[in-house]
């Protein structure tokens, strides 16, 4: 299971960037436009956002029900592994030491990928046993998100929601997809 921990606390396209984007120069429709940044950031962002990673930065917290070889971590890209714990045989929670286990990828568009150092654990024999926390984001928004980002809140403000192009919004982010195969 995945949960968020942290929502981020700041917009990918901040505010002054929309309306200048727009060529707003007051301040009634700041409340609508930001609603609008935040609707075009959840199309894309998180596990249900059509580019299947976390835009901004922010926590979230996946549970497993045992170790299983290399663990690879959803919504790229993963920023740190800020802990990975699970519940033992005898119902005692124990946090891995960092040294227990190494994370490549770190950064990556590809994602991060959690591997043994010597061999996982045993852990208990019921649901949600591990329970690894990190967190992911760009620091930067590469231009593309960004750019559909502003592109369906101008079409939005505008009220062209019925002539938004998603096969420009496609087109902008399509490199930035998680792919999954199989």
């Amino acid at each position: 299971m995945l949960k968020q921990i942290t929502p981020p606390t700041e917009l990918p396209v901040p505010l002054g960037e929309a309306k200048a984007r727009l060529r707003i120069d007051h301040d009634e429709d700041d409340a609508i436009l930001e609603t609008y940044i935040r609707a075009a950031t959840e199309r894309l962002d998180g596990p249900n956002g059509y580019l299947g990673r976390a835009i901004m930065p922010q926590v979230w917290e996946i549970t497993l029900d045992r170790f299983t070889g290399p663990i690879r971590l959803p919504l790229p890209p993963c920023r740190e592994v800020t802990s990975v714990a699970y519940v033992a045989a005898d119902g005692s929670t124990v946090t891995l030491d960092p040294a227990a286990y190494i994370v490549a990828g770190i950064g990556s568009d590809e994602g991060a990928v959690i591997h043994p150092a010597t061999g996982w654990p045993a852990t208990a024999a019921h649901p949600e046993a591990v329970t690894i926390r990190f967190s992911c984001g760009y620091t930067t928004v590469p231009e593309p998100i960004r750019m559909a980002i502003l592109e369906r809140l101008s079409q939005s403000y505008d009220g062209d929601e019925e002539d938004l192009a998603p096969a420009r919004e496609e087109d902008l982010t399509r490199n930035h997809r998680v792919w999954s195969f199989g």
